[in-house]
């Protein structure tokens, strides 16, 4: 017990001392530290930092049970000699001398290859060197003193994961959710996403016996996209799937069946019916902003058969409330490119605020959160969900205690405005937006 606690101590206080030695002024050599697993090779570099010049080096380099040196590596850049060690048992002795100049700045100093072996436990294998202060100096004989930050080998569990489920969220935009399988002994696993033009790395959820991990803001035009998904421990990959995309995900759903997934058959049937309106919407959207056009998202066979007949909405566009010409909502109309949001441009004299209602949630935009284009102000709405495409909104021009302006709008407003239009990307994506969201509410309810 006394040699337990002893030693505790002392890694303590060495620690302390490499805090203490990262200064960006004191010359010091430094061991890498790097993660493996049991039976891998692995290469650890001992580096000079802030070094000011220097002629000579003489290190013993010690390591922990575990660990097998198969090779050691200098650096040629260094010039002058180096002697390799006459055994490569711990502790190995790294020689190099320059007899004629002093070799300065930062660098690698040797690269030592170990082997971990094939049946070590879980935990930190050390690799340690030390010197005596008469073998390192300058070539002005002068002793440098150099501090010493240890490093070693982390050695981790082979971890193992698995992609179990996904599924899409349909929102504002569409959110892809994944679950996984992950060994216990990952205790933070993260999934890593690449595709639509960028890499996000999520942290994840325990929800029963698998990791959840979300990807949102997948836009509608994005329905084709591959999507790249790892899982994670730290920098280990644990499992990955090349090339998932919505309309994949979506075929897949369409041709399982109703008691695979839980379903009745009528809740089944709404289901196809929002799949095939969805991937609808999205070629829409596609053509609407001229992305990726020669892979549509409705190119699946049974999306003609399933997709909604469109029937033309009622606008549900009035104006409630009008008391003068200085302070008016000008313009209300949607944005279509990547979600379904609202864009209203107004002209305000007296009014400072405007306010987003649907009799349930409101929203308030202060000056601050609206963009100013000439005499008037512009303000974008959240996404809205595809179940509220129907919900009947109510913007209020005001100034926080006098009304100035008020109407109603909807999607349907918008909708019914645009499906005829000679316009024909802006009317199909109208009729498309449409279906989609009536679908969305009839599958939800």
């Amino acid at each position: 017990m006394i040699r337990a606690l002893v030693c505790v101590c002392f890694l303590s206080v060495i620690m302390s001392l490499n805090v203490e030695a990262r200064s960006d002024e004191k010359p010091t050599f430094e061991v890498q530290t790097v993660d493996s697993s049991a039976g891998e090779t692995v290469s650890i570099t001992i580096s000079l930092k802030n070094n000011p010049g220097i002629a000579s080096i003489k290190l013993r380099a010690e390591y922990d049970e575990g660990l097998s040196l198969t090779s050691v590596a200098y650096n040629s850049a260094m010039g002058g000699s180096f002697t390799m060690p006459q055994k490569l048992a711990s502790p190995a002795i790294l020689l190099w001398y320059n007899g004629f100049a002093n070799t300065n700045g930062d660098m690698i100093f040797a690269t030592l290859t170990f082997k971990v072996g094939e049946s070590v436990a879980v935990g930190n294998y050390g690799v340690r060197i030390t010197y005596d202060p008469d073998d390192v100096y300058n070539i002005a004989e002068d002793n440098i003193d150099f501090a010493v930050i240890n490093g070693g080998v982390n050695v981790k569990g082979s971890a193992n994961a698995s992609l179990e489920t996904a599924q899409v969220i349909v929102g504002s935009d569409l959110t892809l959710n994944v679950g996984a399988s992950v060994d216990e002994g990952v205790l933070a696993p993260k999934a890593r996403f690449t595709g639509i033009g960028r890499e996000t790395v999520v942290e994840g959820t325990k929800e029963g016996a698998l990791w959840k991990f979300a990807f949102p803001g997948i836009y509608s035009q994005c329905m084709t996209e591959k999507i790249k998904i790892e899982i994670l421990d730290g920098e280990t990959v644990l499992c990955t799937r090349e090339d998932y995309s919505i309309r994949e995900y979506f075929d897949s759903l369409f041709n399982s069946d109703a008691s695979a997934l839980g379903l009745t058959e009528a809740k089944f049937s709404a289901m196809r019916t929002l799949l095939a309106d969805t991937l609808e919407y999205g070629a829409a959207a596609q053509k609407y902003v001229d992305y990726n056009t020669s892979d549509l998202a409705n190119n699946l066979s049974w999306v003609m058969d399933w997709k909604r007949a469109f029937s033309a909405p009622v606008t549900d566009y009035s104006v409630v409330k009008n008391e003068t010409t200085t302070d008016i909502i000008r313009r209300a109309t949607l944005l279509l490119a990547n979600d379904v949001r609202f864009k209203l441009q107004l002209t305000m004299t007296n009014a400072t605020k405007l306010m987003i209602s649907n009799g349930i949630t409101e929203k308030t935009y202060e000056l601050s959160d609206m963009i100013k284009v000439g005499s008037n102000y512009i303000v974008t709405s959240d996404g809205m969900l595809a179940g509220d495409f129907d919900t009947v909104y109510t913007f209020t021009l005001s100034d926080g205690t006098t009304v100035y302006h008020q109407m109603t709008y909807s999607v349907n407003s918008y909708v019914a405005a645009k499906c005829g239009s000679t316009n024909e990307k802006l009317a199909d994506i109208a009729r498309a937006i449409y279906n989609y969201g009536v679908s969305a509410k009839v599958y939800v309810e």
